[in-house]
């Protein structure tokens, strides 16, 4: 081991080799006091054997160095910020390592010199494979090299388009079988890789948690939720499953309707919100893990409470993701009720039916089926009247929804009232003129009125008049005509 105070006092010590020397430990602040220092050669060590990993602040204070070796050690993972005080750093060499995991985010900061990167395996090489994305922070890389005989060749097609990726023919293919000793490139070529994702599933995908309901409105929802491990590599898809049901035993088999979603690569913002579709995302695990999916889901009824699941398939089946219920859909402006009239000689009752969209909350006023019943008592008969209604919302922001189609209702007929007395004029012996006015409250049309008349004996005659001049002749009447006003 090296001890902390090795190199105490070397404050403008430019180069420092190491190499070959059964290193296995590191002191904590072994190389603070080397500020100046250039180049760093740590290789044919046992650094990170017994699991002696180097400390997250070994390199923090050499912000000057150039060049660091530490191939062909017993490393298996580095803290991710050891190196993210070193911008102007130009060569990293990490080959040889018995890797387990390569963290993307071991090369997510600090690095902005760094051109040349060595990342290839020997007999002892453990690394199967390199996350989508771990090389994108590396603004001048131009030279990486991934060599060796032990990669896992499923999900690892996108090196194909990383252009500092140096000799494709030397990453040797172990997964998936079909592709089993060919190159990368070759197993591109030949599609053993490209588009297998059949071939590269191991299990069934790892089930969802619950989603998030992000976004709300009347009639859709935001349903947001984290990607998945495949069991691996092989997350062909994530389908919403949603249902009209208030709890956790909605069957989503018997009620369910499903989202698809749409091809294309896995959002590489948190944020993202991709429309999806067809339901055809593309999800491995080096690619997707953690990452954040938004969908919306359309067409819902308004005021309506909703069970909402993330299904995630590979091409061994699909894994039922946990389900977020009690989502209740905005309300909306409702349409118009429909309205029946029903005319008495007096009184007009008007009935309402509920609307057809546009639900109102469920308050006590509303929890029985939604009829109402209005009366207009003490109508005059034969009256034409008007009516509308209009259907405001309960529970939240008042939205008055549209009035009914105006409705006309007739009272019925009804006896006429009293008529005032006539005026009776003498013509001639044989002759009376009768004047007379229709009655102030007619109670519907009048069709005929009737004249009688009385003589001295005390018997009765009567005419009928059925316009509002009628010449009518009668025999032994004592009557020869009769006039209205």
């Amino acid at each position: 081991s090296v001890n902390a105070r090795a190199f105490s006092g070397m404050t403008q010590l430019q180069t420092l080799d190491l190499g070959n020397n059964r290193v296995s430990v590191l002191a904590s602040g072994v190389f603070a006091e080397l500020v100046a220092l250039n180049t760093l050669v740590l290789r044919d060590n046992l650094i990170g054997i017994n699991s002696n990993v180097p400390g997250a602040n070994l390199l923090s204070t050499n912000v000057n160095l150039d060049i660091v070796d530490m191939s062909n050690n017993n490393i298996e993972a580095l803290p991710t910020t050891i190196f993210s005080t070193l911008s102007r750093l130009t060569r990293l060499d990490l080959a040889g390592n018995p890797w387990q995991d390569l963290s993307p985010a071991l090369f997510a900061t600090g690095l902005t010199s760094l051109t040349t990167l060595y990342l290839n395996t020997n007999a002892r090489g453990r690394l199967q494979t390199i996350a989508n994305g771990t090389f994108q922070n590396l603004p001048a890389i131009a030279r990486i090299r991934v060599a060796g005989a032990q990669w896992d060749c499923c999900g690892l097609e996108w090196l194909a388009d990383v252009a500092a990726v140096e000799d494709l023919v030397g990453v040797q293919c172990r997964r998936p079988a079909l592709a089993l000793g060919l190159s990368l490139t070759s197993a591109i070529a030949s599609s053993s890789v490209s588009g297998s994702v059949e071939r590269c599933a191991r299990a069934l995908p790892d089930a969802a948690a619950a989603p998030q309901a992000t976004e709300i409105t009347s009639s859709t929802v935001q349903i947001a939720w984290v990607t998945v491990h495949g069991n691996a590599y092989a997350v062909t898809s994530y389908q919403i499953q949603y249902a009209a049901c208030a709890n956790e035993s909605c069957d989503f088999t018997a009620l369910g309707r499903k989202a698809k979603c749409a091809s294309g690569e896995v959002p590489t913002n948190a944020n993202a919100n991709q429309a999806m579709q067809d339901c055809h995302f593309l999800a491995q695990d080096t690619t997707a893990v953690g990452s954040t999916m938004a969908y919306t889901v359309g067409s819902l009824d308004p005021y309506t409470t909703y069970c909402f699941r993330v299904l995630t398939s590979n091409a061994l089946g699909s894994s039922e993701g946990v389900p977020l219920c009690g989502v209740t859909s905005a309300e909306s402006t409702p349409s118009a009720v429909h309205m029946t009239l029903v005319a008495t000689t007096t009184n007009i009752t008007a009935s309402l039916t509920p609307p057809l969209a546009g639900l109102v909350a469920p308050t006590l006023e509303h929890s029985l089926p939604f009829s109402l019943v209005v009366n207009w008592a003490a109508l005059t008969p034969s009256a034409v009247s008007v009516a509308f209604a209009t259907t405001p919302t309960i529970g939240g922001p008042v939205a008055r929804g549209p009035p009914s189609p105006l409705l006309l209702a007739t009272t019925l007929d009804s006896a006429p009232g009293p008529m005032q007395a006539p005026v009776v004029n003498v013509v001639d012996e044989n002759t009376v003129l009768v004047t007379f006015t229709p009655p102030t409250e007619p109670n519907g049309d009048i069709v005929k009125y009737e004249v009688q008349i009385t003589d001295t004996d005390g018997d009765v005659q009567s005419r009928n008049i059925t316009s509002t001049y009628d010449w009518l002749q009668g025999e032994n009447t004592g009557l020869d005509s009769v006039k209205t006003d």
